[in-house]
């Protein structure tokens, strides 16, 4: 069966939040250790708050085979806040099919510019798309470093 793209619904608020901690746990070993990944993601977000955060961006759900592989959002401000794919799918287009949905809706709401923080694990992804690195950051969450990248696109770069 095909890849599906498709608007979040409300019914998935589960399921985004069981992918974005098991992705965080499991799909970013090789950049992350585990007591970054921890802290990283200490455990499943609370659903309510989850739901919100998702509902007040607009949220691209993909399915393979009516199951929910990745997930991709993006803030009328043009920022890509969260881009998330299951573990088991990385390297199936997946996440490239939800970003070239994302970057089509940003084109119809004539965003200019597209903006991220992207994991170590997310950095080769973005590039992969023309993104630039703004600037390297080290944040602390539960007393542990993380490192990520400010990441941005310009949709319509100037000649």
């Amino acid at each position: 069966m095909p890849l599906v793209i498709r608007n979040y619904q409300d019914t998935d608020a589960q399921e985004t939040a069981q992918l974005f901690f098991n992705s965080v746990r499991n799909g970013t070993g090789d950049f992350y250790t585990k007591e970054q990944r921890a802290a990283w993601a200490p455990q499943i977000p609370e659903l309510a708050r989850w739901h919100t955060r998702l509902e007040e961006q607009i949220t691209l759900i993909a399915e393979l085979d009516q199951k929910l592989v990745g997930f991709m959002t993006l803030k009328q401000s043009g920022y890509i806040d969260l881009a998330f794919v299951n573990p088991d799918h990385i390297g199936n287009g997946i996440g490239r099919a939800l970003y070239e949905a994302v970057e089509a809706k940003a084109e119809e709401l004539s965003i200019e510019r597209l903006t991220t923080q992207a994991s170590l694990a997310a950095k080769a992804f973005f590039e992969n798309f023309g993104w630039q690195v703004d600037k390297e950051q080290h944040l602390t969450r539960q007393s542990v470093t993380l490192t990520n990248f400010v990441m941005s696109k310009n949709l319509h770069p100037q000649n």
